[in-house]
């Protein structure tokens, strides 16, 4: 599970977008796409809470933070990126 929140104190004052598995059956370009748009309205201000499954490397590189979850909804791993 991947998820990407940018913004955080946003999150008070603006709606969630939350998108559960958006690029489930795309193929890797359309993927891409999707989720450049993602980050697109994040930079923007909106907050984005989104899980993607198996992402390629550079579907992966896309994202403002990793959580890694386990059977359970147990935390195995979570990283913020500062660009």
């Amino acid at each position: 599970m991947l998820v990407i929140v940018r913004h955080w104190p946003s999150l008070i004052s603006s709606t969630l977008l939350f998108l559960d598995e958006p690029t489930s059956g795309l193929d890797g370009q359309s993927s891409f796409l999707i989720v450049s748009f993602l980050r697109k309205l994040a930079a923007a201000g909106q907050a984005i809470l989104c899980t993607i499954h198996q992402p390629s490397a550079s579907l992966f590189a896309q994202f403002d933070q990793l959580l890694l979850l386990k059977a359970g909804g147990n935390m195995v791993y979570c990283q913020y990126r500062n660009d």
